[in-house]
């Protein structure tokens, strides 16, 4: 199954109230799907950002999910991808606990044929609003 590999989280905010939230990441396919997505293997990468917060308060929250999810192959398929995306969302949206908010980031790739997964945390970001 391809990798996910180097997943970073960089949240940058706007003084109108909006934060700039950015997933990155590279995803690195084998030799067996690079041959199989000529043949039709579609796979799929999805990103969201999730409130990081203890099992004493019901687990982790997803709080965004990033849209278009990326389809592979692309345009121009090489076996290592480097991905981004990138959202202005309210700082609402990031406000996810009273006091400190702890964010990160979770990608999962799925090949859509055999459904298989791969999936990486990015760091945690901890602020306060």
């Amino acid at each position: 199954m391809a990798k996910i590999s180097d997943a970073a989280l960089t949240i940058t905010h706007n003084a109108n109230g909006t934060s700039r939230a950015v997933v990155k990441c590279k995803v690195t396919f084998t030799p067996y799907e690079m041959n199989q997505m000529k043949a039709g293997l579609r796979l799929r990468l999805k990103a969201e950002l999730w409130g990081d917060d203890a099992w004493v308060f019901g687990g982790d929250d997803k709080v965004y999910t990033y849209t278009p999810i990326k389809y592979f192959p692309d345009a121009a398929p090489t076996t290592t991808e480097t991905i981004t995306f990138d959202a202005i969302v309210g700082e609402g949206v990031l406000d996810e606990d009273i006091g400190r908010d702890e964010i990160h980031g979770r990608l999962v790739l799925t090949n859509l044929y055999t459904m298989v997964t791969a999936s990486a945390k990015t760091n945690t970001i901890a602020r306060h609003l």
